[in-house]
């Protein structure tokens, strides 16, 4: 429901938040997989088609996330009725880490990979310009905090997807359902 709807109807996101909803998790998972396998890789070819996938679904990832964040900013949803303030604070602060982590965790593999002197391809299509000059010192750092922007995202998404199947199993308030496809929420 609206705040200040008095049709009792529960809010739901559009569309094209619900898909950008979904298809960051699908994602998401392509590139930790990607990213597990990469090191164990040892044909060059096959390593660069992994590593430009990778690369090319990160900078995507980035891409919804920026939308995600500016969509937030410019148009906020309604809290969901009976959640408390406390709890309203709590999942929109879960829902900005995701939004930034989701473009923060990106860049700093594209950082990554300017500082090492490898090139990007946005899916072979576009060459992507260096965020900085190669520089073999910074390198180990900048895969240091890629690494740990990547565990940050897995904990606050574990944390996401905890509290939603709260909100469906335990609360049953219908939170879960104002993401969810429009035959998913007849169910």
């Amino acid at each position: 429901m609206k705040q200040g709807d008095q049709s009792g109807r529960l809010y739901v996101y559009s569309g094209a938040r619900r898909a950008a909803h979904w298809l960051t998790p699908v994602l998401l998972i392509a590139l930790y997989a990607l990213g597990w396998v990469l090191p164990d890789i040892k044909d060059p070819p096959s390593w660069r088609f992994a590593m430009t996938a990778h690369q090319s679904l990160g900078l995507l990832v980035a891409m919804i996330g920026a939308a995600r964040l500016m969509t937030v900013l410019v148009r906020p949803a309604p809290a969901a009725p009976g959640v408390s303030r406390w709890a309203d604070a709590a999942a929109r602060t879960v829902h900005a880490l995701l939004c930034l982590l989701t473009i923060a965790l990106p860049v700093s593999g594209w950082a990554f990979s300017s500082v090492v002197g490898g090139s990007i391809s946005f899916f072979w299509l576009i060459e992507v310009p260096p965020l900085a000059a190669e520089n073999d010192a910074l390198a180990d750092r900048l895969l240091g905090v890629h690494v740990a922007l990547g565990l940050a995202l897995l904990g606050v998404a574990t944390l996401h997807v905890a509290a939603a199947l709260f909100h469906a199993a335990v609360l049953k308030d219908g939170v879960l359902a104002r993401m969810l496809p429009r035959r998913a929420r007849r169910l």
